[in-house]
């Protein structure tokens, strides 16, 4: 059989379950959250661009796009029954053709892979052929089905697929989503919005992009400033991408990297100002795990601390390496910097807002603070164990009080007092053992990581005061 009698016998089979409605489901409100997912990245990376949508079908997403979106967009699908139907919607922006080795007449802001790539036996060379019809900027769109079940073959496919994608280096991922529809099937959606790395970064006003975000966390949108930052992806020396922010001002020459607690980076853009009006660069990013980085869960500064280090490279390259970069960091973020400054010596100082004292005493700490029919010591060791299985990381060799006990340039300790979840005195106790330049202030009224929200003048009169000291500003 010649190839072309293999694929007219192939679109036959297509058009004939489309006839059937085999695939009418595509165009039901159960579609309707993954469409929606879709339409979010292309509005949030490359609102009011051209889009290519790859498997259309009968136009699915047609129905969630908005009118500036439709004017611009055209889709294609196998099946001639298919497209006849999504012609119903409009008949100039579908056609017939196969991906396989259809070759786009322009280039695109977004090209989607709308439930495709499992068809494919070569899906990753052909995201990066059609990578090449991207515009300047634009993005790559995957939507993939899957099954809970992970014994399931098409499992299997799915997930080697997806990592294929997340670690080719000519990527970045921007967004991973999972979506899962308890009522059908149980099935689950991955859906994955990729940029290729030669791409420019992009400029946002922290104030508007993320206006819904300062709500959430209850704090004005004025006190983040309203300044343009510029959006970026970094290569983990683990494999994984993170995600960063920088804010610059006027070329400065220093810099403070922000490392959050157990969030993303947004609620940590209100501590922006306090070192952009004096004069600090700032660059804030997302922890391996969290947001829109890659990588597993946290590892609570053992794997951080090296991610930290990618930063400084990247500042260094940026500012010069005679510049100067200070760590700031709150809960975990505070514990990365130590541990970090531990091992990086380009750091010229660091502000730890309650980090705990090491993975120990912290989790026996907490262990003891809820009843349990089991003694705290058996408790943290299958707790231990079950982590070191898990990740092949001891709870022992994660301690910023070691570190702390080591670093000699400048620190300054916060911590309130009322903290529930990590006690004040490890912070105090990090303050003694520490040698060389140190202060500490205690926040009486202060619950965890609540200092700078609950005194925001003496916060930033605290950090003032230390930045003079050790002649930084």
């Amino acid at each position: 059989m010649s190839k072309k009698d293999y694929l007219e016998i192939e679109n036959m089979e297509w058009d004939k379950q489309y006839v059937d409605g085999m695939w009418d489901y595509l165009c039901q409100p159960d579609e309707g959250a993954r469409y929606s997912i879709i339409c979010g990245f292309l509005r949030r990376y490359v609102s009011g661009g051209k889009i290519l949508d790859l498997g259309c079908g009968a136009g699915g997403l047609w129905d969630y796009l908005i009118d500036t979106e439709r004017e611009q967009y055209t889709g294609i699908d196998f099946s001639d029954e298919a497209i006849n139907l999504a012609c119903k919607k409009s008949f100039k922006s579908f056609l017939v053709a196969d991906i396989r080795d259809y070759i786009p007449g322009k280039k695109y802001d977004a090209i989607i892979f709308n439930e495709v790539l499992y068809y494919l036996p070569q899906a990753l060379n052909t995201v990066k052929r059609y990578s090449k019809y991207l515009e300047l900027g634009g993005i790559l769109v995957v939507s993939m089905f899957s099954y809970p079940n992970i014994f399931d073959n098409e499992y299997k496919i799915v997930e080697r697929t997806l990592k294929a994608l997340e670690y080719e280096d000519s990527f970045l991922t921007l967004d991973k989503l999972v979506l899962i529809n308890e009522t059908r099937w149980k099935r689950k959606w991955y859906l994955v919005a990729l940029r290729k790395k030669n791409s420019i970064p992009i400029k946002f006003s922290v104030e508007q992009a993320f206006f819904d975000e300062f709500r959430n966390y209850k704090v004005g949108p004025g006190e983040y400033c309203n300044i343009e930052g510029e959006e970026f992806f970094l290569r983990s020396k683990f494999g994984y991408h993170l995600y960063c922010m920088f804010f610059s001002v006027n070329n400065a020459k220093k810099t403070v990297i922000i490392s959050h607690g157990d969030v993303n980076y947004i609620p940590y853009l209100k501590y922006i100002n306090i070192f952009f009006q004096r004069g600090f660069n700032v660059l804030v990013y997302d922890m391996r795990g969290f947001g829109k980085s890659g990588g597993d869960a946290t590892t609570f500064g053992y794997y951080e601390k090296d991610d930290l280090s990618s930063c400084i490279d990247w500042v260094m390259n940026r500012c010069g390496t005679d510049g100067v970069v200070g760590l700031f960091g709150d809960s975990i973020g505070a514990a990365v910097s130590l541990q970090n400054m531990r091992i990086d010596d380009r750091v010229s100082f660091c502000i730890s807002d309650c980090s705990f004292i090491d993975m120990p005493a912290w989790l026996k700490g907490s262990m003891g603070k809820k009843e349990h029919i089991l003694p705290v010591w058996i408790r943290y060791f299958f707790k231990s164990m079950l982590y070191k299985i898990k990740t092949g990381i001891s709870y022992k060799d994660i301690s910023p009080f070691i570190a702390a006990s080591e670093i000699k340039k400048p620190i300054l300790f916060i911590h309130g007092k009322k903290d529930s979840i990590v006690p004040y005195e490890m912070s105090v106790r990090m303050y003694d053992i520490k040698k060389g330049i140190k202060q500490i202030k205690l926040f009486d009224n202060a619950n965890h990581v609540t200092s700078y929200t609950q005194n925001k003048e003496e916060y930033d009169r605290t950090i003032g005061e230390f930045l003079n000291e050790i002649g930084i500003v």
